[in-house]
């Protein structure tokens, strides 16, 4: 019997070729007919969610650019040389959500310094655009880097893909970062240099990819030293542009770990149990301490993972699902990151494997009338994913590919 060669793409289930003799089946199964679909999907899908988003921007509680407007008053802020974060963030417990306060360290906003100037709605347009054109670039850049070819048919469903996962429509609507990151993700499954500078901008955006710092640290070589070396070089300069900003930022730190995540928006289980079932606090502290357990042993199993031959995308899923299940608060838009690892593990995946990353996906998007439902599709999206480009014995299933240190 000879074992299938995980190199080699599978690109339909057992038995296409019989359904190929059905009247019409040829026509469905071509791939003018594919194309037409992916076409029709994203236009649909523009054209809803633009209408939708373009009749909230009026609305008082629409929050439309509600995020962005607090990254441009940050950048403002700062190239007034005044700190961007309020008096009230020093005083006491920073709730998860709620005020339009910024939260993150002063390069990201000093990095908007060209963007500072513009009026909230303009700002709020480039900002999506540029997010779109970053995710875009994610998905297409992962499924290169996970083997499949350019060409028409893939070009329509990358978009497709865009445009059918709510998650980055989310982030576009509100302003927020979340496309940036999803770049980010790809950029280090190339590995090398490239990741180590797409790990350490992750790292001075936000404090959760810290949980993909182990396994880089386990890799070594190139990836670890031009992060280490590009985050030691932006802070020098940083707080040399605004030494009071990273003073306030670290008082502000206690109080962001100790504000209430307890919101319906909230995806973590214990904030949902919380909202439920609030008469049951135990049911909200057991979930918690068991996402921190379950985040803990993904850092741990992405560390030995990695040092396994082409273990490094796993290493990368492991580490995401941490970046998310770890602090208490994980919100919809935070699910473009994921996309990336569908993209790459695509090429390899089987019909059945792909059946169930697609519904994972779908899944995640019917998130918005539930949230339950996106905390599905996520573990749908990433546990096939991660079981896709797991590494396995080369002697059965072939090499996966991984990158260099």
């Amino acid at each position: 019997m000879v074992a299938h060669d995980r190199s080699v793409p599978r690109t339909g289930a057992p038995g296409v070729a019989g359904w190929s003799a059905l009247p019409g089946a040829r026509t469905l199964l071509s791939a003018p007919f594919r194309i037409a679909v992916g076409l029709t999907l994203t236009c649909l899908a523009v054209g809803l969610m633009g209408f939708y988003i373009g009749r909230r921007v009026g609305y008082p509680d629409g929050q439309f650019g509600i995020d962005f407007m607090v990254y441009q008053l940050a950048a403002t802020d700062l190239a007034a040389g005044v700190s961007p974060y309020a008096p009230s963030m020093l005083a006491g417990p920073i709730a998860a959500q709620g005020e339009l306060l910024y939260k993150y360290a002063p390069p990201f906003a000093q990095s908007l310094a060209p963007l500072a100037s513009l009026p909230v709605a303009a700002g709020t347009v480039i900002w999506g655009l540029i997010q779109a054109s970053l995710c875009l670039a994610a998905v297409w850049l992962a499924g290169s880097l996970g083997g499949a070819r350019a060409g028409l048919e893939r070009a329509v469903w990358t978009v497709a893909a865009v445009a059918l996962y709510l998650p980055v429509w989310d982030s576009i609507w509100k302003g927020n970062v979340s496309a940036v990151q999803a770049l980010q993700s790809t950029l280090l499954l190339g590995g090398g240099t490239m990741a180590g500078a797409s790990l350490a901008t992750a790292i001075l955006l936000k404090t959760s990819p810290l949980a993909l710092l182990p396994a880089a640290a386990a890799m070594g070589g190139r990836l670890l030293k031009s992060c280490l070396v590009i985050i030691c070089l932006t802070v020098v300069v940083s707080v040399a542009l605004a030494p009071a900003a990273w003073l306030d930022l670290l008082r502000i730190q206690p109080n962001l770990l100790t504000g209430s995540a307890v919101l319906p928006t909230n995806l973590a289980p214990a904030s949902m149990a919380a909202v439920v079932l609030p008469e049951v606090p135990l049911l909200a502290a057991a979930l918690r301490l068991a996402t921190l357990a379950a985040g803990v042993g993904c850092v741990a199993a992405a560390v030995i993972v990695c040092r396994r031959p082409g273990g490094w995308p796993a290493a990368l899923m492991l580490g995401t699902t941490a970046m998310l299940i770890i602090p208490g608060a994980a919100w919809y838009h935070y699910l473009a990151a994921l996309l990336p690892f569908a993209a790459f593990s695509w090429h390899r995946a089987s019909a059945r494997q792909r059946l169930i990353i697609t519904g994972g996906g779908a899944t995640v998007s019917l998130g918005v009338a539930g949230l339950p439902l996106a905390v599905v599709g996520a573990t749908l999206l990433v546990g096939q994913s991660l079981a896709v480009v797991w590494p396995r014995s080369r002697a059965r299933d072939g090499p996966v590919a991984g990158p260099a240190a």
